[in-house]
């Protein structure tokens, strides 16, 4: 999803690409890059799972090129009908893999910026993420509506934190009935 409602979530395309399209056109390069990125710094669903794909084959040491990553993301199940265009043009759109670290440090600067305060996103079902306290978050497909809100206030304390998600549920309640 692109916009959420309305707000653009920090990325950079380009550099996004650059860094896996670097990936497959000089493996030297595989290391360094995984030594700096992880998977959740990439925004673009495709990007995340060309580089899923390569990492995991470079941890089992596998033969990395386009054929075999196209063929790995086929067993992963993350191939779809466009995957292999996109991963041409990925690889004809990627100037140079000697600036690879440049492009790191794009992609890490736009995901250490996170998205705008205020931003909030909806979903009928979450397959991953954090809460409170470190836990992990996951929930089947239309079980349910699942709402985060992204706030980052400067004067609250911990202990009065807590009190966010009642309240949050009594302006949900309120919402739901004035709306029926």
């Amino acid at each position: 999803m692109d916009e959420i409602l309305g707000k653009r979530v920090p990325h950079s395309a380009p550099a996004e690409q650059a860094v896996v399209g670097s990936m497959l056109i000089d493996i030297r390069c595989i290391p360094d890059v995984i030594e700096k990125v992880k998977a959740e710094d990439f925004y673009i669903k495709q990007n995340k799972d060309i580089f899923e794909t390569i990492f995991q084959m470079f941890a089992y040491g596998k033969t990395i090129d386009p054929v075999t990553v196209l063929d790995q993301m086929k067993i992963r199940g993350v191939y779809t009908p466009e995957t292999e265009n996109y991963l041409a043009d990925v690889m004809r759109q990627t100037p140079t893999a000697a600036n690879v670290g440049e492009y790191v440090t794009i992609l890490r600067d736009k995901a250490s910026a996170g998205a705008p305060e205020g931003t909030v996103v909806i979903a009928s079902r979450q397959t991953s993420g954090r809460g409170r306290m470190g836990r992990q978050f996951y929930s089947p497909q239309n079980s349910g509506i699942y709402m985060s809100l992204l706030l980052r206030p400067r004067a609250l304390t911990a202990d009065r934190a807590i009190l966010l998600p009642a309240m949050a549920a009594v302006a949900v309640c309120e919402t739901i009935s004035e709306l029926s």
